[in-house]
Parts: structure tokens; sequence; C-alpha cells
């Protein structure tokens, strides 16, 4: 039944990639036209690769096609920073005004779209973890892990991993959707957690070739990025969790450890956070901004009256494989 339940992901996964593909081709080619529904709009970026890799993580683009977007964004859209965009700020009547960010603090947000946010000047926010100040072998997230590690193991992940699961949670289709519900909290099972992992895939952390898609920014990375007029850094939460299922306690104690070791390195305050998967509740989201966290960054918003509470904003997910006029699409329709 496992065969025959993965065979279906994979013929499912298939169709939906032919199909994003022709609805791609068809923006392209002006036979689908988007509306111009939106004046303002805040774009997530991920990780940013020399090339674009299916295999190893599905949300990177290649150096190449992110200077692509720039200039496309560069010439079409009116640029500004997070803080003028939640202050209404720097705003034009004519063109869409969008922001850009970046989720989970790789490295080679660092190397590859760092230097190009800098020469075209334009202004961006990278949300950090607290995961390189945290006392593991390897400082990757959970969620890079499973992804990683899942291209080169043959059984599937929905059953690798059981002793992670309680039993009366075994209902879950995969470990992943389980990790969302229930994070993994604390230093002894996070290592576990990756040590275990890393030996079932016969020790593919340690390959260098496969670096590009976990590592994360150094200490001094961050050091640079903020003497910089254009990129600034925010929090991402500390072990990359879903703070919604997280308890309020804990789910605290990870933004503000977060916030004091972004600070530490920084010298300044950290006041903007993008929530890991978009997760909040509304007293996480107070907490935050009762510490000095203004700026807030969901995916999705969770609750109606967020989207007149002017501190939180939702955002417009990017992902591999898209053209500008395709972008374009997908920021208007969404």
């Amino acid at each position: 039944m496992t065969a025959i339940f993965m065979n279906k992901l994979k013929n499912m996964d298939l169709i939906n990639y032919i199909k994003h593909n022709i609805k791609i081709k068809a923006v392209d080619f002006n036979i689908i036209k988007p509306k111009i529904s939106k004046q303002k709009a805040v774009l997530m970026y991920h990780g940013i690769d020399l090339e674009e890799n299916k295999r190893y993580n599905t949300r990177f683009f290649s150096k190449k096609h992110f200077e692509r977007h720039l200039i496309y964004y560069k010439k079409n859209y009116n640029i500004i920073s997070l803080e003028d965009f939640i202050d209404n700020k720097n705003c034009v009547n004519d063109k869409l005004n969008i922001a850009i960010t970046f989720d989970d603090g790789y490295r080679n947000n660092y190397l590859y779209a760092f230097p190009l946010l800098e020469k075209y000047q334009i202004p961006a926010h990278f949300f950090i973890t607290g995961m390189n100040n945290s006392n593991i072998n390897y400082k990757i997230l959970w969620s890079d892990a499973l992804e990683i590690a899942s291209s080169v193991i043959d059984k599937p992940l929905n059953l690798f991993g059981k002793e992670f699961i309680k039993e009366k949670d075994k209902g879950f289709r995969s470990l992943k959707e389980y990790i969302k519900k229930y994070p993994i909290s604390g230093t002894d099972a996070y290592i576990e957690f990756i040590n275990v992992l890393n030996i079932e895939s016969n020790n593919i952390f340690l390959n260098e070739k496969y670096h590009c898609y976990w590592e994360l920014m150094t200490d001094e990375d961050i050091k640079n990025i903020y003497r910089s007029q254009f990129v600034k850094i925010g929090s991402h939460g500390f072990w990359h969790n879903n703070l919604a299922s997280l308890s309020y306690k804990n789910a605290c104690q990870e933004i503000e450890q977060s916030k004091k070791y972004l600070e530490n390195i920084t010298q300044y305050e950290i006041n903007a956070i993008g929530y890991p998967d978009g997760s909040y509740t509304k007293e996480i989201s107070s907490f935050a901004y009762q510490i000095g966290i203004k700026y807030q960054c969901a995916v999705e918003y969770k609750y109606k009256e967020d989207i007149n509470n002017p501190n939180i904003t939702d955002r417009i997910g990017l992902y591999p494989k898209a053209s500008p006029k395709y972008l374009n699409y997908i920021i208007n329709e969404s």
C-alpha cells in the first residue's frame, strides 16, 4: 500500500509540474494576462544557488535567474524597504510598490544574493535563525535536513523516523508534517534528530557538494551585511520552529534568544521578524511587538483582523521556475 501511495504522489507531482510549466509559457506568450490588482506586495525568497537544482532544494533560484528578477523589478516596480512598506512611506501611485525579504539565513544569500542587491542598490531584509549560535555539529535547519536526506534515502520519509512519533500521532502523512505540529525543541533532541538523518543518508551532510543547500550565514557574514546601506537583518526564530505549535513560553524564548544573538553581532536593535512557516498567534505577535519587534512578516494572515494591523504583513512566496513575467502574474493573482 505504501508503494502505491508513493507512486500516486510522484504522478501527482509530475502532473502539477507539467501544468505549472504550461502556465508559465502561457503567461510568457501573453496568452494569460494578470489583472493589475495590487498596489503593494512583500516578496519572499529563500535560497540562491549558482544553478537551480530540484533534487536537493526546490525553493532555490539560480543566481542568474534572481538577477533577471532584480532587473525586472528595478524597471517596472517601486522597490522600498520593509520598514517603509509597513509604515506606508515612499510609496508611489503609478507603480506596484514591493519590498523584498529572504527567509532562513542561508550562506548562499550572503554569497550570491547580497552582492546583487548591493550592485543594483535594492533594499531587502534577511531573516536569520539563531542556529549558528547553537552547540550542534551540523548547523542545519530541520526542514533542509529532511529535504536533502530524502533525496538519497530509499525508504519514504513518512515511515522513516517513527521513533520520534508518538503512537497516537502516526496518522501524519510525512515526518515534515509531524514536526510542524510537534517542533523539536532543545539542543539534545535536535542533535539526535540530525544525527539519525545523517546516518540514514550515509553522512550526506559531510559532503561539500550539498553544503550550499543547508549552510547558514556565519557571524562574520552577518556583520558584513549589517554594514550594508541596503540590506538589513531580522529574526527568523532560533530553531526555525513553527512558533504557534510551541507553548507560549517557549515561543517567546525562541524569539528573545534569536533577537539577542543577532543584536550581539550587529550592535543594533533587531526590530523585524519573519515568522518561520508564517506561524504565529495573536499573543506571540503582541509579545514580539512589546520587546521592540515592530515589523512582522507572516506568509498568510492567520486572523482576518490582522489585515488592518499596521505592524504585520503577509508575503508572496516565490519559487522556481518563474520568469519575470510569471512573477508579475503571481504577485497580482495572489
